[in-house]
């Protein structure tokens, strides 16, 4: 009886302390799950994800993790030097019994509404109810962000990893801070970094926190340094590359206006405001490196809290006593000005073959929700995807029942034989990401057992695909509405599998043993508060 009696006073205080904020920001993230529902057949929406689906797919060849790339470039492959947590978390939907194509519309579906709750969770229990629900709204409001969200999870997963590990350091629990900065840096190789300048910078503006933050990344640092040091072992391999996106992108000025004195406000208030002062200087590392994310990707992330710090406050000091019609006229703007009818600049310069003519940026005035341009776009070649079921998959089977599993596959479009090649668990003489160089390029194509040559928008093939053929020899063996496939039989070359050097069972029970730490630990210091 008492237990029962117990039992619904908790519930009725879970209950009371669930306010309208709480409901409707619930209702908020209820609202996406229900939209990324409706558009899982459009899932995935990016041609990186291709990439990572040949990493796992690769990984699963192996038996585990490998350190070597030999999908890529084959048969000599090239360094692999890709954090791995992202594909680990692939694999194991994979493992489960899933098709490659499932495990990418599954993480493209979940990725943004896990990160909306997680976010406004963190934000609910440091800050307030209200600050959260302000903050979600800004992050809702901006489809570009949800673009480079899905386009590049990994970014979006060591991200925030590194904000559970400021949340942590708040809440007195360093093992869990450390553990969370470590998987930043298993999780993606610029924004680890970024996250680790962030809790180093709220160290220093912060001396409450200071020991516990700088505790967090020399512990982070410990973790992660069996994949730094691999990593620095192959530096000389490193490619770096400026993509296209790099040029494009769109920003909301009345966002970084309230951003710029939501800076000043939250360092006056000082304490884990602070943080998200240190985020968004680590983010201004993107200008120089993805200037597109830094505008209209996941440098809004920062600058959102920020907003929501100004919006927070003009609330409590002007709108909230005020009479109904206030409030609701608040609400009204707000709406217009973020959702409806936004102020845009827009930078789109015009590209050719060998040039990038810059322009002037463009103010415009549009429904901020519905905006493509920047992050990603659809000025991108990875800003889109065009797979489609009675397309693709015919290029698929021809290649599998034309092919076995050690062939390997060449294309004259990079992303698009990425594409085929991945859903085929096929090795290709290519690359679709070139930011590391392989350890052996000879010729591509009379490495490569079949050659996939992609029509253009016109749906026409190269010009000097009949020298192509000439020169290799190539039997034409069939063709789709997307590509023809060709068989080179003088190739000699195969794909050499190279063995895991971490297998499934000791990297998934790394992962979990991690989970575990951070659960025991979080329910020690709840039983030391009560």
């Amino acid at each position: 009886m008492y237990a029962m009696t117990g039992q619904n006073s908790i519930l009725k205080e879970r209950v009371i302390s669930l306010s309208r904020w709480d409901f409707y920001a619930v209702l908020v993230i209820f609202f996406v799950l229900v939209l990324q529902a409706l558009n899982w057949y459009h899932f995935p929406l990016f041609l990186d994800c291709y990439y990572h689906l040949s990493v796992m797919m690769g990984f699963a060849d192996a038996g585990g993790w490998v350190g070597v790339s030999f999908w890529e470039y084959a048969p000599f492959g090239r360094p692999h030097l890709y954090p791995p947590l992202f594909h680990i978390l692939e694999l194991a939907v994979f493992k489960s019994g899933f098709s490659p194509i499932t495990v990418a519309r599954f993480f493209d579906f979940l990725i943004y509404p896990f990160f909306l709750f997680i976010d406004w969770r963190i934000l609910r229990d440091i800050f307030s109810k209200e600050l959260a629900f302000f903050n979600l709204l800004l992050l809702a409001s901006s489809y570009p962000l949800y673009l480079a969200m899905v386009n590049n999870i990994p970014f979006v997963l060591a991200l925030l990893a590194g904000i559970l590990s400021f949340y942590f350091i708040q809440k007195g629990r360093l093992w869990s801070s450390v553990l969370c900065l470590a998987l930043s840096f298993y999780a993606h190789s610029l924004m680890s970094w970024i996250s680790f300048a962030a809790i180093f910078i709220y160290g220093l503006l912060n001396t409450r926190t200071r020991k516990a933050a700088f505790l967090a990344c020399l512990g982070s640092c410990v973790l992660a340094s069996p994949f730094l040091i691999h990593q620095a072992k192959y530096y000389l391999f490193f490619n770096p590359v400026r993509v296209l996106e790099f040029f494009f992108f769109s920003a909301t000025p009345v966002l970084y206006l309230l951003s710029f004195f939501g800076l000043l406000l939250a360092y006056r208030k000082r304490g884990p405001y602070l943080f998200f002062v240190a985020l968004a200087v680590s983010m201004s590392a993107l200008l120089f490196t993805n200037r597109d994310r830094f505008f209209s990707g996941q440098g809004c992330i920062p600058a959102s809290f920020l907003a929501a710090v100004v919006i927070d406050d003009l609330w409590k000091r002007i709108f909230l006593n005020k009479q109904k019609w206030y409030r609701a006229l608040f609400f009204a703007v707000f709406f217009l000005v973020f959702f409806l009818a936004t102020p845009v600049v827009v930078y789109s310069p015009e590209v050719t073959k060998n040039s990038i003519v810059h322009r002037p940026p463009l103010l415009s005035i549009s429904s901020r929700v519905f905006d493509e341009s920047g992050a990603g776009g659809p000025r991108s070649e990875k800003g889109m995807t065009f797979y489609h079921p009675a397309v693709v998959d015919d290029m698929v089977r021809l290649v599998t029942e034309n092919s076995s599993s050690e062939d390997i596959v060449f294309s004259n479009y990079s992303y698009g034989g990425g594409m085929i090649t991945a859903l085929a668990n096929r090795a290709t003489s290519g690359a679709m990401l070139h930011e590391v160089l392989p350890f052996d390029l000879r010729d591509p194509v009379a490495q490569a057992r079949l050659v996939l040559v992609f029509k253009d928008q016109q749906d026409r093939f190269f010009s000097g695909l009949p020298q192509l053929v000439e020169r290799y020899g190539l039997r034409k063996i069939g063709e789709t509405d997307l590509a023809a496939l060709y068989s080179n039989d003088g190739c000699g070359f195969v794909r050499q599998v190279i063995p895991a050097k971490i297998p499934f069972w000791l990297m998934f029970g790394l992962f979990f043993a991690v989970l575990a730490s951070i659960y025991i630990e979080n329910k020690l210091m709840k039983k030391k508060l009560t």
